[in-house]
């Protein structure tokens, strides 16, 4: 077979890799891909919403299959597009992809099935939003409803921060048409936690847990980022013994039950990946919010402890004969450090700084590229994510160890990272 994976940065990377292991897969292209899809795989310059370009590339390469990576493409249609012209996509439709191209759209959904999230309004005027922010018991979470690279969501902590955010999103409209609408919601205290699942025309089989850190500074604190890190699998924080553990597992089905009830009632085909994240407190999960597509960089994470065939499991999805048996997995534990140019999440920062020659990649270290280029022999780091570093081990502790070992001896005078990912989690 050969496959086509749609994207450029880290998740794409990881893919691509994973999808190159199938013995049945001759060759893997990456559209538009990096610098280190252009060493592991064959890179194709064109844009992932040129759904023309991707559909000529498939009948001109003998692309067998297409594998969406990023959220634009599937909330714009690609899905759709290729299947209307007989191409196999593990992707998502439009219609499902609302799922994530509107908060507002995904919380009805909740709401109408009564399935537990956080209670919340929204708001398209800005003085009707202040008014409601009055009486609003802090800190509340402001969301801009549309697509804004997981930066669209402010934690304000009181009146005037959440009136700032609300200038932000409303008025100056910094994600543009994506926080023309908002949604304000309650605050949720516990611990995150983030479920990747193949979903076979509405039936949901989760993945192992990963955590991310969201945050760009250490002890959690700072601006809200795409993702500077995680691991896998993710310990039940909170859960005083294994019962409990057991416990959360079982609410967190019942609600994955919930979903996919939701999903036929409402009549969708939903096909594809679902990123769930859920708060936990005290073994009660509520959801947080969807994604339509393997989060980033919860898949770093994950695919090197998959050990059955990705390419098999896609298949499976598709032809609707998935089972939850299917999805094997190492015992073994991932670290992944991310790291970002000085002035992420932001876009003041330095591009085409010099990355000096990496290391190899080992059965136990890989090195995922996010926003690389190359020109020559020499690597440029040309994004705010550049690098992940992924580490197994034993246990979490040796896996972080390495992560770190090989991050540290990393050389770059334009990228950091968090120290602390992973960090007292066992």
């Amino acid at each position: 077979m050969k496959l086509l994976v749609v994207g450029s940065g880290g998740r794409e990377h990881c893919l691509a890799l994973k999808l190159q292991e199938s013995p049945q897969v001759s060759k893997v292209y990456v559209a538009p891909g990096n610098a280190g899809t252009q060493q592991d795989c064959h890179n194709l310059a064109m844009d992932v919403m040129d759904f023309e370009g991707i559909a000529q590339a498939v009948q001109t390469y003998g692309i067998d299959l297409v594998v969406v990576g990023p959220e634009d493409p599937l909330c714009g249609g690609l899905a759709d597009y290729l299947q209307a012209r007989g191409v196999q996509v593990f992707g998502v439709n439009q219609e499902c992809a609302q799922f994530e191209g509107s908060k507002e759209f995904t919380k009805k959904f909740l709401m109408r099935h009564e399935i537990a999230t956080a209670a919340y309004q929204e708001f398209t005027d800005y003085d009707q939003a202040v008014t409601y922010l009055k009486d609003c018991r802090f800190p509340v979470v402001i969301k801009a409803d549309g697509l804004a690279l997981g930066k669209g969501v402010v934690i304000a902590q009181d009146f005037e921060e959440g009136q700032e955010a609300l200038q932000g999103f409303l008025v100056d409209q910094v994600f543009g048409e994506a926080s023309a609408t908002v949604i304000i919601e309650d605050y949720l205290v516990g611990e995150e936690l983030s479920l990747i699942c193949f979903v076979s025309h509405n039936d949901i089989y989760p993945l192992e847990t990963a955590r991310d850190y969201k945050r760009v500074g250490e002890g959690d604190q700072g601006e809200n980022t795409g993702g500077v890190g995680g691991y896998s699998p993710m310990p039940y924080q909170g859960a005083a013994s294994l019962e409990e553990g057991e416990s959360l597992f079982a609410n967190i089905q019942k609600l994955l039950d919930q979903i996919s009830q939701g999903f036929k009632d409402d009549g969708f085909d939903y096909t594809g990946m679902l990123f769930v994240g859920f708060m936990n407190e005290a073994e009660t999960p509520r959801v947080l919010e969807f994604n339509v597509r393997f989060g980033d960089p919860e898949t770093q994470v994950l695919l090197p402890r998959l050990e059955s065939d990705l390419v098999t499991l896609i298949q499976k999805t598709l032809d609707g004969s998935l089972q939850q048996e299917d999805i094997q997995w190492s015992k073994e534990t991932t670290c992944g450090v991310v790291l970002f140019s000085k002035g992420y999440p932001g876009n003041d920062f330095e591009r085409m700084t010099g990355i000096a020659p990496l290391p190899e990649n080992t059965d136990k270290v890989q090195i995922i590229h996010n926003g690389t280029v190359r020109q020559g022999a020499d690597l440029y780091a040309n994004g705010g994510r550049v690098l992940t570093v992924v580490a197994k081990g034993d246990d979490l502790a040796q896996a972080r160890d390495r992560a770190y070992g090989v991050v540290s001896n990393i050389q770059s005078d334009n990228l950091t990272y968090r120290r602390d990912i992973a960090e007292g989690a066992k």
